[in-house]
């Protein structure tokens, strides 16, 4: 789990990843939420290699930011972290988890669709750099079928 020392570096590998960062102070105010969780994955030469931040919210889950370090895409660490978060969420009684994602990131959508994620709806344009749309996405851990368009 991170601690208040590892917002620095949560900062930086957001830089890395997202044209909108979340900057420092949003990073501390997500690790004092009772309800927040960010895990981390260190990386040897480069800081952070990856992270996600999610929210537990009575029976719900919600996935906030997963981010991965370019030098280290590709090798499973986003899927590691979502699956723990998923066995997190489920083990704290939640069955259902929601992400937003932006419609071009193709990458993280196949990574979605492939654990079991379904679309449930878009909000055009919301993304304004760049321009994009988000797509919603839903978890369901009871193994129902989520309401809404297969990826």
């Amino acid at each position: 789990m991170a601690t208040f020392g590892d917002v620095e570096n949560l900062d930086g590998l957001d830089r890395l990843c997202f044209a909108r960062p979340w900057g420092r102070e949003a990073f501390g105010q997500e690790i004092a939420r009772s309800y927040a969780s960010i895990l981390v994955v260190d990386g040897a030469f480069h800081g952070l290699a990856a992270s996600i931040c999610w929210w537990r919210v009575a029976d719900e889950g919600e996935i906030l930011r997963v981010a991965t370090h370019p030098a280290h895409r590709r090798g499973g660490l986003a899927r590691r972290l979502v699956a723990e978060c998923l066995r997190r969420v489920q083990g704290a009684g939640c069955d259902r988890v929601h992400l937003e994602v932006a419609a071009r990131n193709r990458a993280a959508r196949g990574l979605y669709a492939a654990m079991g994620f379904r679309e449930v709806g878009r909000r055009p344009g919301y993304y304004s750099t760049p321009l994009d749309d988000a797509v919603l996405l839903r978890w369901r851990g009871d193994g129902r079928r989520s309401e809404g368009s297969d990826l």
